[in-house]
């Protein structure tokens, strides 16, 4: 079933995207969550990415994490019936996609190596996974 004919709980709202930095692909935004919820958000710099377990009982959010200003980001999982969230350890580099597979988060993310192609392009995505057996 794809993803847009799939029920979800909440409504997710990107607001006032930016850039992370300027000219980059990257974007930073607030979260605003339409429906019932037991989920407090705070305003604070998350990536405009979302991603709900199979199961709909836990919604995957994405934070910003620019430790000395270099990028990174978080995972946070929120439990949707109690509000209850994780957060993952601070993972280098800018998030491309997600997916949620067999009890992990199977993720592409962009990491800066100053390594180049022979035609010049950078070299840098990387397929990593997060484990959600913790819940």
């Amino acid at each position: 079933m794809t993803e847009d004919k799939v029920r979800r709980p909440l409504q997710i709202d990107f607001i006032n995207p930016r850039e992370i930095r300027m000219g980059s692909p990257y974007l930073l935004c607030e979260i605003k969550l339409s429906g019932r919820t037991n989920i407090n958000l705070e305003n604070n710099a998350w990536q405009d990415l979302s991603l709900w377990t199979d199961d709909n009982k836990y919604l995957i959010l994405v934070k910003w994490n620019l430790e000395k200003n270099e990028p990174g980001f978080n995972f946070v999982i929120f439990n949707i019936a109690t509000g209850d969230n994780v957060i993952s350890e601070r993972i280098m580099g800018c998030l491309n996609s997600m997916e949620v597979e067999n009890g992990k988060i199977r993720y592409n993310k962009f990491l800066y190596t100053g390594q180049k192609t022979e035609d010049g392009d950078l070299i840098g995505n990387f397929d990593e996974e997060y484990s959600l057996q913790q819940f």
